[in-house]
């Protein structure tokens, strides 16, 4: 229809296209010049891996970590380095090198401009027992709403960043509790693949705390799927927990693994030791002596610890775990004051009865979760009653040997500021005894 209407104008497609071009180029349409020159490409390294072994790459620090496994001869590995294109990396990829000390390589784009990155191997680091990981949890805090946030990290609150690790270690803190939430991120028919980019992040994340010597807990964590339908869904959390532990089997000894956050809906008792003698036996394949961290049911409430139905497995490397939000009333539903003598004295009792249930069971204790929340449905908690509720709290963990996680979730149980980076400073001081 088009080359009919050309020839009723007395045209051609060829005279046409030329009438055209002689027009643009007398209008200046047919400009030749150069097109601008494209910005140029950041000198990053994107990948870096030695082996089957993924390098964390820590970009704001322009820091990468390997963790090998303690055999592995660390004086001759061959790297394979991804950078965009357009960037060469020295030393380069595919060349052998010595990691006995750390190695730096440098990215230069095609404009010069260069960036290095200071690589660091280490062999798993030799096991910490039970006792001593527990230590070295001490003080901790709870990295909450992020990647544990449903479906997807910034749902919630903001997603995790590294600063927040720098400003919990310079508060004073000596571990991170990670929560994580799989569910949205890996199959739900076999073989219940994880998918590798939420892999990758949440190794990213747990890297920024053990990197700066943090003791790192990860977990599963809102997974209501398991929790509603045991009997059915136990194979895919068995298929969950195999991944997990393989993935993480060369990391540093302070990397903790707790099996399932507050077991409850229609779990059993009978589920969850099952529960905790089946992932148990999956991590220990790959990771012998690797401290696991264990709970009861009912939202890992220390009387579900406690009872005589709630089984220990015989393990040495083994935390157990509850959550303290004693009463509740007042901590999640801001009823009432607190800090009369028989709070108090309810509190000293409550911690005793774990100390002498910890030592009779030979297990250290992890208080993961505890708070008090600002508000509950638009009524603010008592503020003198919350900060004497955290000064005793904090206190009998201490004194009863008793590691801690203070639930932080940047919402009313925030406790850090994230977006501001600062603290609530009298609750941050009682946390910390000071």
């Amino acid at each position: 229809m088009f080359s009919g209407f050309l020839r009723r104008l007395g045209l051609t497609a060829s005279s046409l296209g030329i009438s055209l071009t002689l027009l643009l180029q007398a209008c200046g349409g047919g400009n030749t010049e150069s097109p601008a020159p494209q910005p140029a490409v950041a000198p990053l390294i994107q990948v870096f891996n030695i082996g089957a072994v993924t390098g964390l790459i820590n970009q704001g620090q322009h820091l990468i970590s390997v963790y090998v496994p303690v055999s592995q001869d660390i004086t001759a590995l061959v790297p394979t380095i991804v950078v965009p294109e357009g960037v060469t990396v020295s030393p380069l990829s595919g060349v052998s090198q010595d990691f006995t000390h750390p190695v730096t390589y440098t990215a230069t784009g095609a404009d010069g401009a260069t960036q290095a990155y200071v690589v660091t191997v280490s062999k798993a680091s030799a096991p910490l027992s039970a006792a001593d990981l527990n230590a070295k949890l001490g003080i901790g805090i709870n990295l909450g709403n992020t990647l544990d946030a449903t479906p997807n990290e910034g749902s919630w609150a903001a997603p995790a960043q590294e600063a927040y690790f720098d400003a919990y270690k310079a508060a004073g803190f000596s571990s991170v509790r990670i929560p994580i939430t799989w569910n949205a991120h890996f199959g739900t028919t076999a073989p219940y693949t994880i998918d590798p980019a939420f892999l990758a992040r949440v190794s990213t994340v747990a890297n920024w705390g053990t990197s700066r010597g943090l003791a790192v807990v990860i977990n599963a964590h809102h997974e209501a799927w398991l929790k509603a339908d045991y009997t059915n869904q136990i194979g895919r959390f068995e298929a969950l927990w195999s991944q997990i532990s393989t993935a993480f089997k060369d990391w540093p000894s302070s990397l903790a693994f707790e099996i399932l956050n507050e077991p409850q809906d229609k779990m059993t008792d009978a589920n969850v030791n099952d529960l905790n003698a089946r992932i148990l036996a999956i991590i220990r394949r790959t990771n012998p002596t690797r401290v696991v961290i264990i709970g009861a049911n009912s939202y890992n409430s220390m009387g579900s610890l406690m009872n005589a139905d709630f089984t220990v497995p015989n393990d040495p490397y083994l935390i157990a775990t509850f959550h303290y939000y004693n009463p509740w009333s007042f901590c999640g539903q801001s009823s009432g004051t607190w800090g009369s003598a028989a709070n108090i004295a309810t509190v000293a009792s409550d911690f005793a009865a774990l100390k002498s249930w910890g030592a009779r069971h030979s297990i250290p204790l992890y208080m993961g979760e505890y708070g008090v929340t600002l508000q509950y449905q638009g009524v603010s908690t008592d503020s003198a009653g919350r900060l004497l509720w955290y000064q005793t709290v904090c206190q009998q963990a201490h004194t009863n040997s008793i590691a801690s996680a203070a639930w932080d979730d940047s919402g009313d149980f925030g406790i850090f500021h994230r977006a501001q980076g600062t603290w609530e400073a009298p609750i941050l001081n009682a946390i910390l005894l000071k």
